[in-house]
């Protein structure tokens, strides 16, 4: 049985996808340490994140970077990249 619904527009569904939060060892796995050579923001909290700082930074797979804290606290609430929503390995 295949259910269709004329009367509804794409654009008026709104889809929430549920994604489980991240594991403390898949963070530890996943969540690569790095030092930024530019200046950049954290999209998290909005602050600049610190050149050359080893502890600083945290990098997701998606190759998006924020404060290492701000994107642990981050992971443990979410399980998607706040830039792109891509699903964070478990």
């Amino acid at each position: 049985m295949v259910w269709t619904f004329p009367d509804v527009v794409e654009d008026d569904v709104d889809v929430k996808l549920a994604v489980a939060p991240a594991s403390d060892e898949a963070v530890e796995n996943n969540f690569e340490t790095v030092v930024l050579e530019k200046e950049g923001y954290c999209v998290i909290c909005m602050d600049k994140i610190q050149v050359g700082s080893d502890v600083d930074a945290g990098r997701m797979p998606c190759l998006h970077v924020f404060h290492r804290t701000c994107g642990v606290d981050w992971l443990k609430s979410s399980g998607i990249c706040p830039v792109c929503r891509a699903v964070f390995p478990s």
